[in-house]
């Protein structure tokens, strides 16, 4: 139920926001599609990507071993079909909100970058209270960080939206998933 939830608010907020980015002069229309930052940032997003692998597994190793790779071992086809769908149906549209519309609206009210990126990553983490577990809230927070420092480099919608495709279908495939999805 918190999953659906989550999906009905961040498909209203997505479309609020990316209708506001078309309509505001000065944004380019690219923005949503172009991988110029992508192309140079792919190497930094693997590499962290294997960092949070890693760190994941020895999450779950540590505080449940039993759930490690669960979800593909007990649910493999619904794994398979959040591996394809989790990138284009949530990343993309949390990024496209998270980053791209947040930075845009709201970068003139922080005097310090750091203040932009906390406010950023806050905001986003706390959207993933509805999945009432603190947990959640806790590494949506640091993946926030994350995304905001690739967003800031590269500028890119692509770039972020793929670090944080990586970074979620990790996190349900290793054993963390559970703390974002009641399905398994």
């Amino acid at each position: 139920m918190r999953f659906a939830i989550f999906f009905h608010e961040i498909f209203g907020l997505t479309l609020v926001c990316l209708l506001l980015l078309i309509r505001e002069k000065g944004v380019a229309k690219h923005l949503f599609w172009h991988t110029d930052g992508l192309k140079a940032m792919w190497r930094g997003i693997l590499l962290r990507s294997i960092l949070v692998a890693v760190v994941v597994t020895g999450l779950v190793m540590w505080i449940s071993p039993n759930m490690l790779f669960a979800f593909p071992r007990r649910k493999p086809l619904v794994w398979l079909v959040v591996m394809i769908l989790y990138p284009p149906l949530s990343a993309y549209p949390q990024e496209l909100v998270y980053r791209t519309f947040f930075f845009h609206r709201y970068r003139a009210l922080f005097r310090k970058e750091w203040t932009l990126v906390a406010a950023s990553a806050g905001t986003y983490a706390f959207m993933h209270i509805v999945f009432d577990n603190i947990p959640a809230v806790v590494l949506t927070a640091a993946a926030g960080v994350s995304f905001c420092w690739t967003f800031r480099r590269s500028h890119s919608l692509a770039a972020v939206a793929l670090e944080h495709a990586l970074y979620g279908n990790i996190v349900f495939t290793i054993g963390l998933g559970r703390f974002f999805y009641e399905g398994f």
